[in-house]
């Protein structure tokens, strides 16, 4: 596993549950697009409106304040799917599905519903898992590579010219020392709090990621599958709830 250079992440989200299409899904994807914010220019631009003895001025102060892996939280292994999750048998995750959306249905209490949703998702970790990496492995050997990489990017903030600081803030590729741990590869990524968040990927596809210190995952094309098969399970059990709400009301 690897730290490679830095990139910065848009922070909006990417993924909203289409109802118009046949396979309907609310599982939430890592974003997969990175932007320069709207401020981000060129540091030859903003250069240009400094002298030459202020460019070269040196400051105490750390002008991008620095967050380290302190900021990152546990993952939540209730929702996130990992190999060898101790999970009821399939029948099980069913019929506990249908129940589910049977209460989703006849709900509507905001408070409720947002209950049966994390409920939902965490019948989604069990129901795939079967097909998924061990991302606590991964997430493990991660944050081994993300605390020596912190630990070298802590020694290296000192004092900075003006030039330092343009190059972090417009995320100017410069060289960064690798830390190589075996089985994946860490990308460290500047987020809007200072700091770093980071994807780790497995056999070239992300299956972590943390957002503002928030961790969350990507499938792999077996998860995909099974996630499919998962919302179509449960759209088809709401679609029945729904109906058989109609026919109580009806009599």
């Amino acid at each position: 596993m690897k730290i490679t250079n830095l990139s910065q992440r848009q922070s909006n989200p990417v993924y909203s549950t289409n109802k118009n299409n046949p396979i309907k899904s609310d599982q939430p994807h890592l974003r997969e697009a990175y932007v320069y914010s709207k401020e981000s220019v060129q540091a030859s631009e903003l250069l240009c409106n400094y002298t030459p003895n202020e460019v070269g001025m040196k400051s105490d102060a750390n002008l991008v304040s620095f967050k380290g892996s302190r900021s990152l939280n546990t993952p939540n292994w209730d929702i996130i799917p990992t190999k060898g999750m101790k999970v009821p048998t399939q029948d099980v995750i069913i019929s506990q599905l249908k129940a589910l959306a049977e209460k989703y249905v006849r709900n509507t209490n905001r408070n409720a519903i947002e209950g049966i949703h994390y409920e939902k998702n965490k019948l989604h970790a069990q129901y795939i898992s079967s097909v998924s990496p061990d991302r606590k492995m991964l997430h493990k050997q991660a944050m081994q590579a993300i605390k020596k990489f912190e630990s070298e990017e802590t020694k290296q903030i000192g004092q900075r010219t003006l030039v330092d600081y343009l190059i972090k803030h417009d995320n100017i590729q410069t060289e960064t020392n690798n830390s190589l741990v075996a089985g994946g590869m860490v990308r460290p990524i500047i987020n809007s709090l200072g700091g770093y968040d980071y994807d780790v990927a497995d056999g070239g596809i992300k299956v972590l990621g943390s957002v503002n210190g928030q961790w969350s995952y990507g499938m792999t094309p077996a998860e995909k599958q099974k996630s499919d098969e998962f919302y179509q399970l449960y759209w088809s059990f709401v679609d029945e709830a729904e109906n058989d709400l109609k026919n109580e009301a009806s009599n």
